[in-house]
């Protein structure tokens, strides 16, 4: 499996797993179809979470591996306020998302997740809240 798509899916677990964040939907882009999924967990819930494929940029090319350092890791938490039929806002499940990933650490990366931002998104429909909650981390290709 690849590096990246393992940190994404240890992630996702790791806020599914939380007994705080039960009921709330956890996608990842190994989903079939995210979008319709999202959508529909918008339309229904008004509440769900996304795990993005993380990105990474090539520290020092010279160093054997590569290492990708950093490594980036994006949480977007999404709501529809005029559906969220449950008791919690976008806001306290991104910061719910940042306690659970802050200092985890992911078997495929050389050090745990830091904290990085917890910021609006630039990407919300005018009528939804979105929060990206990222991290960052160190790993090497083999």
């Amino acid at each position: 499996m690849s590096v990246l798509l393992a940190i994404q899916e240890q992630c996702a677990d790791r806020i599914r797993t939380d007994s705080l964040l039960e009921g709330v939907a956890v996608y990842t882009e190994k989903a079939a179809d995210l979008g319709s999924q999202i959508e529909m967990a918008l339309g229904g819930m008004g509440l769900c979470v996304a795990v993005l494929t993380p990105s990474a940029v090539v520290g020092d090319p010279i160093l054997p591996g590569p290492h990708l350092n950093p490594a980036y890791v994006v949480v977007r938490v999404m709501e529809n306020p005029r559906l969220n039929v449950g008791s919690r806002r976008a806001i306290e499940v991104a910061e719910r998302v940042l306690v659970r990933l802050h200092q985890f650490k992911v078997d495929a990366a050389q050090r745990p997740l830091t904290a990085a931002s917890l910021s609006p998104s630039d990407s919300a429909p005018e009528d939804a809240i979105h929060y990206d909650v990222a991290f960052h981390t160190i790993c090497v290709l083999s």
